[in-house]
């Protein structure tokens, strides 16, 4: 046996932080479900339950894939997927637990490959999900999450003094673990060093997608975006330069909208980049004039605060309510059949201000098609009208 599991604290509001203290809560409870399930796996199955129970899925790649108990694919995914399988033995087996443990899957893949701006306010709205989670499932992290969220508020409060304030380690359960914990811990903390590696790498490059962070000088040249005229105008000159994309004006100019980028926008007039500012964070807004050409597979445009799923009766926006079908009729056929093929159900769909339709995968996001306003649903895209 080695080791006892712990929480991170964070202490500054800092993405590094966020990311840290997120990671080791969403590990701490892949480790204490992984526990439970191997503990109802061994007593049905035997000693080679994980083998028998991944076989009778019949999938090749989960075959090949989920060959430990505490592997985060296979805890959020299984029981998900598998609505007869022997987990939900030792899970609550109701819709609202159902879709808490979703959101657990999704947060997960969020953070994991940037798909929001990690903060301590982030951390703090997912962590309703692993909190209701840990409480109905009956996990020991139930009694240490409130330190972390006490953390969090004291941080974000500014009375949480780091050079003052006694560091204690926050533990989730005072039962050491085994040795195959232990690698599976390690594992899951290459791979999360792994995709920071790739992100650092990535900023050597001249320019980033459209929506990424702005790599090198900020430009001098300043334009106003005028929301309310659906104008973009020089600071200096006073000039109106939305003409520049000459039959694209409209959408361009809804795309900013739908942004909303804090004040001036600049643009470097060498390739008509525009920078400007999104949540504080530095930004690549769009073009002035043609985008460049790009990877057709690379997700291009912010996304927009919609989280859609690919359901029996087809795409559903969650945040809503409302079907696909039902808004378009058959219209929406065509889209549909190309996403059965395409997605796991299993993934949050995303959408961006440029209509690219992803899905948010376990290895990251994955473009499926960009759509236009018309094949979407009313007013979650910008149009040119």
């Amino acid at each position: 046996m080695v080791g006892v599991r712990k929480l991170y604290l964070p202490k500054a509001d800092t993405e590094e932080e966020a990311e840290d203290a997120f990671h080791k809560m969403c590990q701490a409870l892949v480790i204490e479900l992984g526990q439970k399930f191997e503990k109802v796996g061994q007593a049905q199955l035997g000693d080679d339950w994980l083998e028998e129970l991944v076989a009778q899925g019949g999938d090749p790649q989960e075959i090949s894939n989920w060959t430990s108990p505490f592997d985060p694919s296979f805890v959020f995914s299984q029981p998900l997927k598998y609505h007869d399988s022997l987990l939900w033995r030792v899970l609550p087996n109701n819709a609202e637990f159902y879709n808490n443990y979703k959101s657990c899957r999704w947060a997960r893949n969020r953070w994991e490959h940037r798909q929001i701006s990690p903060s301590l306010e982030q951390l703090k709205k997912d962590m309703k999900y692993f909190y209701f989670v840990a409480q109905e499932a009956k996990l020991s992290i139930e009694g240490a999450l409130p330190q972390l969220l006490q953390r969090i508020n004291n941080i974000l409060s500014g009375s949480f003094n780091p050079e003052t304030s006694a560091e204690e380690p926050v533990t989730v359960s005072a039962e050491e673990t085994s040795e195959e914990v232990q690698v599976a811990v390690e594992k899951d903390d290459a791979e999360k060093a792994e995709r920071t590696r790739e992100r650092t790498a990535a900023k050597s490059e001249s320019r980033p997608r459209v929506g990424g962070r702005w790599i090198g000088p900020k430009p001098t040249r300043a334009l106003k975006f005028k929301r309310q005229l659906n104008d973009l105008t020089d600071v200096e000159t006073k000039e109106s330069v939305k003409h520049l994309w000459g039959d694209e004006a409209a959408l361009q100019i809804a795309r900013l909208k739908m942004i909303d980028p804090m004040g001036d926008i600049f643009v470097d007039d060498s390739d008509g980049a525009l920078f400007g500012y999104k949540h504080g964070q530095e930004r690549l807004l769009g073009y002035l004039g043609a985008e460049p050409e790009r990877d057709l597979s690379e997700v291009q445009g912010f996304s927009l605060p919609y989280s859609y799923s690919l359901t029996e009766n087809g795409i559903v926006c969650e945040s809503t309510g409302e079907n696909l079908s039902k808004v378009l009729g058959e219209n929406a056929r065509t889209l549909t059949a190309v996403l059965k093929k395409a997605v796991n159900p299993l993934d949050e769909l995303k959408i961006t201000t440029h209509g690219d339709l992803y899905s948010l995968t376990e290895q990251g996001p994955v473009k499926i098609a960009r759509v236009s306003s018309t094949e979407w649903f009313p007013n979650h895209l910008a149009d040119s009208k």
